[in-house]
Parts: C-alpha cells; structure tokens; sequence
C-alpha cells in the first residue's frame, strides 16, 4: 500500500483566474478551462468562509459588451461560458424567498487622482523644504 501525500498537487493544466465580484466583495478565483461554472461556483463558496452559501444558491454573470448581464449556465465549461484569464465575473445569491439579487458592485474611486508629475502643493511642499517631490502621497506613506 501507498500513502496518500498530505500535500494536494498541481492541476496538470494552465491555471487562470477570474474576479468574482458582488457589492464591495471581489474575490480572486483559481480555474482551468476546462472547469465547469458549477465548479467555480463550488470555488467561490469555498472562498468565503463567511458565507453559508450553497453552490446553489449562487448565480454567476458576465458582462456583455452592450454593458448587459449574462447569466453563466451551470453545465458550461468556463472556456465555452467565454471566460478568458483576467476576466471579471459576478456574483449573486438567492434569498430566502427563492428570489435572486440583482447584479451591483461599488465603483471604487482611484487612489492618486494626479499623474506622476504632479508637485504636492501648498503647506505640506513647505514642511519638506527643498526635498523635490513629483507626486501626491496616501496612505501609511503621508503618515
């Protein structure tokens, strides 16, 4: 008899991955092309350990070119579903009445407003001295 390896291999085939996304939540998710929707969806709840989500209770969408939803159909593989590497999809779950959400995410306002040769302005250039600077600072770095 052989031990089975603790240790979980590789997919023999290219892995990509795809956003998930659902409100303010985006989740990165792992696939080949030959996975089915189902399997991403079972990826997905496995994912967010915070969810009491069943594979079921999920639909997943991508976004036509005309800005509309497409619902992904449950025995496609991802590649037939039109899924590529990089892709966004969308998530949705079914409430207790047996109703689907509509599809909503947040749009997220760019960090730096300014291109890199932006100058810091005002009393913060002055606190700096002669120090050159070429772009606004955020975050942990202003601090």
């Amino acid at each position: 008899k052989q031990k089975k390896s603790a240790i979980q291999t590789m997919p023999q085939g290219k892995l990509l991955y795809v956003r998930a996304r659902r409100d303010r939540t985006i989740v990165f998710l792992c696939y080949e092309a030959q996975d089915t929707v189902q399997i991403l969806k079972k990826k997905l709840c496995d994912a967010q350990s915070n969810s009491n989500q069943s594979p079921d209770q999920i639909r997943l969408y991508i976004r036509r070119s005309d800005q509309q939803y497409q619902l992904l159909n449950d025995t496609d593989t991802v590649s037939n579903a039109g899924l590529e590497t990089d892709s966004d999809i969308y998530f949705v779950y079914q409430n207790k009445d047996g109703k689907w959400e509509e599809v909503h995410t947040e749009i997220y306002e760019p960090l730096d407003e300014g291109g890199p040769d932006d100058e810091i302005e005002g009393e913060e250039a002055e606190m700096h001295g002669d120090i050159p600077h070429t772009r606004k600072e955020k975050g942990k770095g202003r601090a």
